[in-house]
C-alpha cells in the first residue's frame, strides 16, 4: 500500500493545518492528527491524515508540502523528509 502511494502522489500542494483532532491512549497520554486544507484550482479540499500519532505535532495554521494522488486526494504523503521519517 505505501509502495503505490510513493508511485501515485505526484502533485506537490502546500497544505494548511485548520485542525487538530485529539485521542486519549490507554496510559493518559494524547495522540494527534491534523486536518489539512489544501486549494487546487479554485476549489478547496480538506484531507485528514489516517493515523493519530504523537511522533509529530503540528500546530493550527501550519504550513505544510505534501504529495497528492491526483485520482484520489484521500491519499497523500508528506513531502518533507522530517514528516516522512517519523510516519512512514
Amino acid at each position: 500500500k505505501w509502495h503505490d502511494r510513493k508511485l501515485n502522489c505526484t502533485k506537490k500542494l502546500v497544505a494548511h493545518v485548520v485542525e487538530i483532532r485529539e485521542r486519549k491512549t490507554a496510559r493518559s497520554g494524547i495522540i494527534t492528527k491534523p486536518i489539512f486544507q489544501v486549494c487546487d484550482g479554485g476549489k478547496v479540499y480538506h484531507i485528514e491524515s489516517a493515523y493519530y500519532s504523537n511522533l509529530v505535532v503540528f500546530h493550527m495554521g501550519q504550513s505544510v508540502e505534501i504529495l497528492l494522488n491526483p485520482e484520489d486526494y484521500s491519499q497523500f504523503l508528506y513531502a518533507d523528509n522530517q514528516y516522512k521519517a517519523r510516519i512512514d
